[in-house]
């Protein structure tokens, strides 16, 4: 029995076609005017700063020869994980103003693939970030604790 009180969904929804009721971002009331207004700005701002600093992270880590560390090799796929959510966000921004999904299958597909993706890559990268420092960190402790005795 189907329950006719559900609103209709607007965004990503299990099919790519906007007619299922497995969306990501169902709407369960209806949404303030300031909330068109201040989701798409803060998305936009989002948007902007994350091309501008990833952008410049990676530039500057290719550029500087004495930057090419397995540390910042790190940093840069982080970034460039991080540059690709930023792309998505104009989409993002897109489908919550006109509460439909605009674009074609493909596109619902490639967007939730690199949401995917993203979510996958920066967690990993961080968590490999993490187990690098905690290794450099013992390794420093070990040398430290190792007496070096001359006869």
């Amino acid at each position: 029995m189907e329950n006719s009180s559900l609103p209709e969904t607007n965004s990503l929804c299990a099919d790519c076609t906007g007619r299922g009721h497995g969306s990501l971002n169902m709407l369960t009331t209806p949404l303030s005017s300031r909330y068109y207004i201040t989701a798409p700005v803060i998305y936009s701002v989002i948007c902007a700063v994350g091309l501008t600093g990833n952008t410049a992270v990676i530039y500057v880590i290719l550029k500087a020869p004495n930057m090419k560390t397995g540390t910042n090799i790190f940093i840069i796929n982080l970034a460039i994980a991080h540059e690709l959510f930023t792309l998505v966000l104009p989409i993002n921004i897109a489908d919550y103003l006109l509460l439909q999904w605009p674009f074609r299958e493909f596109m619902c597909k490639l967007i939730i693939s690199t949401d995917i993706y993203n979510t996958f890559s920066s967690i990993y990268f961080l968590a490999v970030m993490s187990i690098d420092q905690y290794l450099i960190v013992v390794a420093t402790t070990v040398s430290r604790k190792v007496s070096y005795h001359t006869c």
